[in-house]
């Protein structure tokens, strides 16, 4: 072969690996710009990917050809992040879309960084927690649009082993109790409450007080007798394993924990809020298809005179 045919074949094969790492490039750039909309602030994403490809994403397409967005923060662990966008995004498109509104999901690591957002217009609905709601209730700020409620009201529960021969809140005066960790509502401000409720004193009632960490550590810790009383959530409770829940019985379930809440800036225009509110109403219950997401959809009108009680304590969102 001659030097001018391995030039020509070197050129060509040149060629070929160039437009081949090219169309990679591109089809990168097009699926990380439908995960930007989905997440983070949007800003600069337009400049990072200019050039790369001169036809749009699907998604891309239907956010331009709608009039409006609606930006909804959630606080949301980033590991669980693509199977929450593949259960929530579809539902609030359904949701908005004949609001003429396209919805972008805005995540946030804390809710103090999710209300920032709020506050400064990134987002326009923010999904908080029961107590972080409460304690903006009396700022007069913001507008409760919804309550999250899921499948059933959620309690928290005192739990004791089956076999035990406490019946009742007050024989377990002097026990040993197991807490899941101090910035838990359901497993330590919300039983505290209800010792309150119930004329005891939540800092002198038991012998000991320990925070475990979780709550299956808490049922354990009963069952191998490290404690007599353990309290958790009844979501967390039908959770556990078969084998250890049997074993356990619930001696008191409190009065319903107020679910978390959808909320506007006060300052947000109402006709929008209202018909939001409205469309929510009407389809989500239908939209609740997963069941770990489906508290996000089972909503209802909240009564914002529920939420006084928990202004006072840590919020664990």
């Amino acid at each position: 072969m001659s030097m001018r045919q391995m030039a020509a074949n070197t050129s060509l094969f040149s060629g070929i690996v160039f437009l081949l790492l090219a169309g990679i490039l591109a089809a990168s750039g097009l699926l990380w710009r439908n995960f930007l909309e989905f997440s983070g602030s949007g800003n600069g994403d337009s400049e990072v990917f200019i050039g790369l490809s001169s036809q749009p994403s699907p998604r891309v397409t239907l956010a331009r050809a709608m009039e409006h967005h609606l930006r909804f923060g959630f606080v949301i662990p980033r590991g669980d992040l693509v199977e929450f966008i593949e259960a929530v995004q579809p539902a609030l498109e359904n949701i908005t879309g004949s609001l003429g509104y396209h919805p972008v999901i805005d995540v946030s690591d804390s809710t103090t960084e999710l209300l920032a957002k709020l506050e400064r217009g990134d987002v326009q609905i923010a999904a908080v927690t029961a107590v972080a709601y409460a304690r903006l209730r009396a700022t007069n700020k913001v507008r409760p649009l919804l309550e999250r409620t899921g499948s059933n009201n959620k309690h928290s529960l005192f739990v004791v082993r089956r076999d035990s021969a406490f019946r009742t809140l007050a024989d377990l005066q002097g026990t040993r109790i197991a807490y899941k960790s101090r910035d838990s509502l359901s497993a330590y401000a919300m039983p505290r409450l209800e010792l309150r409720r119930q004329g005891h004193d939540p800092d002198t009632f038991f012998r000991s007080a320990t925070f475990t960490g979780n709550v299956r550590t808490s049922a354990l810790g009963v069952l191998n007798g490290e404690f007599e009383v353990a309290v958790m959530s009844d979501t967390f409770f039908t959770e556990l394993e078969a084998d250890v829940r049997d074993h356990l019985r619930i001696l008191h379930k409190t009065a319903p924990i107020p679910g978390g809440v959808y909320l506007a800036k006060a300052t947000h225009p109402p006709e929008l809020l209202d018909r939001l509110t409205e469309a929510f109403l009407a389809k989500g219950p239908h939209l609740a298809t997963r069941e770990e997401f489906a508290g996000y959809f089972r909503v209802k009108r909240p009564d914002p005179s529920l939420y006084d009680f928990l202004s006072e304590v840590e919020d664990d969102g």
